[in-house]
């Protein structure tokens, strides 16, 4: 069974209280040493989602100041294909 830091479930909890609340979360951190596991690949993934929704969330500000003149990101492969 995994074992994970409370400090490190406080992080991913606060990414998800941030974004109810309206506000841009920031990546979560582990140390470069931590052992390639379960949390750290869904560390990854979390941090990938804070990047697009980041991202997302200044188009929609622009949008909303009236600028329309951005470019908006193209989609990225996560390896995954759609059948």
């Amino acid at each position: 069974m995994l074992s994970v830091e409370e400090k490190y479930l406080d992080q991913i909890s606060e990414v998800f209280h941030s974004i109810l609340k309206g506000e841009k979360p920031n990546a979560i951190h582990l140390p470069e040493d931590h052992p390639d596991n379960e949390l750290k690949q869904t560390v990854g993934f979390i941090n990938q989602f804070i990047d697009e929704y980041n991202g997302i969330s200044e188009q929609m500000y622009s949008l909303s100041r009236g600028d329309v003149h951005f470019e908006a990101p193209k989609g990225r492969d996560a390896g995954h294909s759609v059948a």
